[in-house]
């Protein structure tokens, strides 16, 4: 279990500067602003984000992108980040985000998180 001021923390954070790689080959890095909404809609929108895809102050690789992701009869965007042993799972319903973290030091899977997101946003879709 977590406090809702933990949970939140884990999941946004406000607008913050850090440095980002821009060339792998020379390691050139640059001081870019970050904002996570705008990250997570750009990576939702095309499976890849042009600073990266941080959430709650966090650096994820996107290591999955699915736009034909099934749930509930409908086509949805299904997307992983992950970031040692910890992950996000994002699903699309098209008028709704649904996020679920994960953490393998704590016993948590991918693959649960990845069912729990899918359960959620199939109820969303059938109820909403």
């Amino acid at each position: 279990a977590t406090s809702e001021e933990e949970g939140w923390a884990a999941t946004f954070s406000e607008d913050f500067v850090t440095e980002v790689l821009v060339d792998e080959v020379t390691e050139r890095t640059e001081r870019v602003t970050i904002n996570e909404s705008t990250a997570l809609r750009e990576a939702m929108e095309t499976g890849t984000t042009s600073q990266g895809l941080f959430v709650g102050g966090n650096k994820y690789r996107i290591v999955k992108y699915e736009t034909d992701f099934d749930c509930a009869g409908q086509e949805v965007v299904c997307l992983f980040g992950a970031l040692g042993k910890k992950g996000v799972c994002v699903i699309n319903t098209g008028t709704m985000l649904v996020m679920g973290m994960y953490d393998e030091e704590l016993g948590q899977t991918g693959g649960n998180c990845k069912s729990a997101c899918a359960a959620f946003a199939e109820f969303l879709l059938q109820n909403m």
